[in-house]
Parts: C-alpha cells; sequence; structure tokens
C-alpha cells in the first residue's frame, strides 16, 4: 500500500527493521547507517560519508517490498565496497555493473521482485560487479550493452571517495557480504 510518510524518523526506524529481520547479516550496517530524505537524487544514494539518502516522493510512490529493496540496494553498496572501487572505470558501465548485481542478488536473496523501474539484468546474478563490469566493457565496445530500467542511483560522490580512499592509502572495509557468495564467487574463477 502506498501512503504519505508522516513521521520520517518512524518511517526509517521501521525500514531498518524489517531489512535486518530479512538480511540479517546485514545488521551492523543497517544499524550504523544515516538514512536521511534529500540530496539530489531520483532514488536514492550512498553518501561519500557512507550515509544514504532516499527520495521522499520515490519512497512515497512505492509499497513497503519496494521500499525495503530500495534501502537494501543501498546498503549493498556499501557492504560491497563499491565506492572506493571506481576509479579508473567508465563511471557509467560501474555504476550499471553495481546495481545489475545488487538487484539480481537481493531479487534472490530476498524473494522481492525487482522494482519494474530498476535495473533488471539476471545475466548479473553470480557475478560481482568487477566481474560483470568487465563483461559490460566487452559488450560496450561491440554496441550491444541492452538495459532493462534505470539506474536505481547515482553515484556522483563515489569519484571524490575514491580519490580520498588512495591518498589514505587504504582500501574500503568489506563490512558484511552476502553468506556463501565469496565461496560461490571462488568457484566459478577456477
Amino acid at each position: 500500500m502506498k501512503e504519505k510518510i508522516e513521521n520520517k524518523q518512524e518511517f526509517i526506524s521501521n525500514l531498518k527493521a524489517r531489512a535486518k529481520e530479512k538480511c540479517p547479516q546485514h545488521a551492523d550496517t543497517i544499524d550504523r547507517v544515516k538514512v536521511a530524505f534529500g540530496g539530489e537524487t531520483k532514488k536514492g544514494e550512498v553518501t561519500e560519508n557512507l550515509d544514504i539518502n532516499l527520495n521522499l516522493g520515490y519512497m512515497e510512490s512505492r509499497n513497503p517490498d519496494e521500499q525495503l529493496f530500495l534501502f537494501m540496494h543501498e546498503v549493498l553498496h556499501i557492504d560491497m565496497g563499491h565506492m572506493g572501487s571506481m576509479e579508473g572505470k567508465d563511471k557509467h558501465l560501474w555504476n550499471l555493473a553495481c546495481d545489475a548485481v545488487i538487484n539480481a542478488q537481493l531479487s534472490q536473496k530476498l524473494g522481492l521482485a525487482i522494482p519494474s523501474d530498476l535495473i533488471n539484468m539476471p545475466e548479473a546474478k553470480d557475478k560481482t560487479a568487477e566481474q560483470f563490469y568487465v563483461e559490460l566493457v566487452a559488450l560496450s565496445k561491440k554496441g550491444d550493452v541492452e538495459v532493462a530500467g534505470e539506474l536505481g542511483d547515482h553515484h556522483n560522490e563515489w569519484e571524490e571517495r575514491d580519490k580520498q580512499m588512495k591518498n589514505k592509502k587504504s582500501s574500503v572495509q568489506i563490512v558484511g557480504v552476502m553468506p556463501g557468495l565469496e565461496r560461490h564467487m571462488e568457484r566459478h574463477r577456477s
């Protein structure tokens, strides 16, 4: 049921509670992340401080499952360390790869349909963003990249974060990964 969000803090609190129930392996990030309505995002975004901005109008136009999907999409950007991995990459293709992989994994993990206006590329399901990015680059050189849906978020602040991370000589700390994903990916590498 779609309705106006009157009490933003209560909405965020309830959203976080539902997210922790569905994805307990990401509870640390869900608890830690600051969530606000604002920014220039059409849907949602991770900021350079690893906070999440959501678009109020977009969230109000979505049903509870779609709201949960978008929130967890942003959480997974944080947990998968996408923000510190953009340097030297085509910005649009990297965003596409990250979004496609996250959406495919969330659909599989949560059993929720990918909202019809978000990227839906099932072929990304069992890949990392890095692996899928390489495939997209190869396809784009042949002019064969077809996209269903639009990018769920923009990552304008990621380039600045990449520069900061490089200057600090540190890597992004991956706070959590979907259980079994690393083992699964390791099997497919060999």
